[in-house]
């Protein structure tokens, strides 16, 4: 792997380099449920993190911005996966709603398409 991803408590994120040096950190607010980095050059890196206040966010860092683009999430999410071109990134999740899936754009986090399975 180009690229691996760490996620510790407290919401922090780091990402190490293939010789496995610390390439970069990021923190977000909450504790991280899952997060991914797609690969290539520059790295876009997903994450999902559940704050008590504010309920789950989808955080992404993409290596060419400064400043990371943050968006609550109105369906419960349990896994992140950026794609490896990086430019989309894929939540998934099952709840007593039923089963969600979305995709969104790396680069403002909007939403590019979803799909809600409900339970009843």
């Amino acid at each position: 792997e180009k690229w691996v991803a760490v996620a510790l408590a407290g919401g922090r994120l780091i990402v190490f380099n293939s010789e496995l040096k610390v390439d970069r950190e990021h923190r977000v607010n909450g504790e991280i449920l899952d997060l991914s980095i797609s690969s290539g050059p520059t790295p876009t890196l997903a994450a999902i993190s559940m704050d008590v206040k504010k309920g789950q966010t989808l955080s992404v860092f993409e290596a060419a911005k400064k400043t990371p683009v943050a968006m609550r999430l109105s369906y419960h999410v349990e896994q992140v996966e950026a794609l490896p071109s990086g430019k989309l990134i894929a939540v998934y999740g099952n709840s007593p709603r039923g089963q969600y899936i979305a995709v969104h754009s790396a680069l403002d986090a909007t939403l590019q398409w979803q799909k809600l399975e409900e339970r009843y």
